[in-house]
């Protein structure tokens, strides 16, 4: 019986370690937080140093950091509707947002979550991943720019007359 038992213990232990490997090699963070208005953070993988500047134990320590809090004042109203109506349908939800680092910095991200239903039905947490998608946003953003530069620039007809004189109209 000892010896299944310290087997349990040490599938166990690997189990945590590769969870935890897993966790560190993802390029964002991991998360749990309460489903309510604050949504305090319960658990931050170590990925939310980079993404936020934050350091996990100051979600879940002082829980003075809520994750409300990072979203950008400008999203946060349509972040929290869009959580709450697919939190209330029983989806994932997938978001993308800015948030304010710790250095007062602002971020592009992406994130996939859903709630968490308690035995009882009701929803208790949230759960998700974090990624920062800045330089993809900055780089669409370009692109966007660079077309409609060039949608400009077709829009300018070249028209020849009847002399051989070329003249640019710009409808």
């Amino acid at each position: 019986m000892l010896g299944a038992l310290q087997r349990s213990q040490v599938d166990l232990q690997e189990s945590q370690r590769q969870l935890s490997s897993l966790m560190k090699n993802l390029p964002g963070m991991i998360y749990r937080c309460r489903h309510d208005e604050e949504g305090l953070i319960e658990f931050a993988s170590e990925g939310c140093i980079e993404l936020t500047g934050y350091q996990p134990e100051e979600f879940q320590r002082d829980k003075k950091i809520s994750f409300t809090q990072l979203i950008h004042p400008g999203d946060r109203e349509r972040i929290r509707q869009e959580v709450r109506e697919a939190v209330l349908a029983n989806r994932p939800f997938q978001l993308q947002y800015r948030i304010t680092t710790a250095q007062g910095g602002t971020k592009c991200v992406w994130e996939e979550g859903r709630g968490i239903i308690s035995a009882n039905g009701t929803v208790e947490f949230r759960e998700g991943f974090l990624s920062d998608v800045t330089q993809q946003k900055l780089a669409a953003d370009r692109l966007r720019l660079q077309g409609a530069a060039l949608e400009s620039a077709a829009n300018a007809i070249v028209l020849t007359n009847r002399a051989g004189m070329v003249e640019w109209v710009n409808p």
